[in-house]
């Protein structure tokens, strides 16, 4: 490196430094024509004299980091553009350059109120070959979900990282297949599962006792009526202890719909929810929706380097396939 050269890198360092600082970004003492910045709690990134970002995958794992890396890319960019690093006549003005550096300032300003609130896919996306969490990677420019066992090597699993407008994609087919065909499906669903609910429970211990003690009731009964027929009881009697035992048979029959009443099924509430949710929703979707995919999807498996299975709310599974880019 000439001196010249190192001069015009050690410049474009120092005013970059000073963009950061004014962005909000921590920087530390340039070392060896590279300038580390900070951002909360440690490193985020190495910015080298001709302008390239150099950065860990594990230091920008969640949004707010990815944003504030962007935001980091950007400066670099723009001075490196103004100031011309490598010596070359600068290609946009100095009026434009400041009007840029006022619009990346602003840009940065909405980076620091934002709560580090997780991603919509976070913690939703599996491997389904090693059962792994699949985490979001961010290269140059390309979001991916990737297994965590193959982010690490490449032998350890062999399901490849799933590009981000993929799983986007994927659940829109899902949307709109789940609402033009799936309310009869979730329908004739929460139907089934009524019909099970109520067989599994009539053969309950509780249901069975009070199946018995209706079942005595009714026996006492009919003894009741024969001794009337008879003449062996006395009216008022007759119409005492009958009246006590249709009581107790009625208030046997109600605690027995309490019950079968509060052994809620979490499937059938969350079929209903759905349905609801599909009912309401527009017949298509023509971008990502962040809340209708919430309100629908559980989990995404990524099965192979072909398949997603979507579990939804229910445990319903929908397979779909991953339409990668063919080069």
């Amino acid at each position: 490196m000439n001196d010249q050269n190192g001069t015009a890198q050690l410049r474009y360092l120092e005013e970059t430094a000073i963009r950061l600082r004014q962005n909000g970004f921590m920087v530390e003492p340039i070392e060896d024509h590279h300038l580390p910045v900070c951002w909360e709690k440690g490193r985020l990134c190495r910015i080298s004299g001709r302008g390239s970002v150099l950065y860990r995958q594990e230091n920008v794992d969640s949004v707010r980091t990815q944003d504030a890396l962007q935001s980091v890319i950007d400066t670099a960019k723009m001075i490196s553009e103004y100031l011309a690093v490598d010596s070359h006549p600068a290609i946009i003005s100095r009026e434009n350059f400041q009007k840029a550096q006022e619009l990346l300032a602003r840009r940065s300003a909405v980076i620091h109120p934002r709560p580090d609130i997780p991603h919509t896919f976070a913690r939703k996306v599996m491997c389904g070959h090693c059962g792994s969490l699949c985490r979001r990677k961010n290269c140059g420019g390309s979001v991916n979900w990737a297994c965590r066992k193959h982010d690490k090597s490449t032998t350890a699993c062999p399901n490849t990282p799933v590009p981000e407008e993929q799983l986007k994609s994927a659940f829109l087919r899902l949307y709109y297949k789940l609402k033009h065909y799936g309310s009869a499906i979730l329908t004739q669903l929460i139907s089934d599962l009524h019909a099970a609910k109520t067989g599994s429970l009539l053969w309950s211990e509780n249901i069975v006792e009070i199946n018995k003690q209706i079942s005595d009731i009714a026996s006492q009964e009919r003894l009741l009526t024969q001794l009337k027929q008879q003449g062996s009881v006395d009216p008022d009697i007759f119409i005492s202890r009958g009246n006590l035992l249709a009581e107790r048979r009625r208030e046997l029959k109600l605690q027995k719909e309490r019950i079968l009443r509060s052994e809620e099924d979490h499937t059938i509430q969350q079929t209903q929810d759905m349905l609801d949710v599909l009912e309401s929703g527009p017949d298509w979707l023509d971008a990502f929706d962040e809340q209708l995919f919430s309100d629908l999807v559980e989990k995404i498996e990524v099965v192979d380097n072909e398949k997603l299975c979507f579990r939804l709310l229910n445990g319903l599974e929908v397979t779909e396939k991953i339409e990668r880019t063919q080069r």
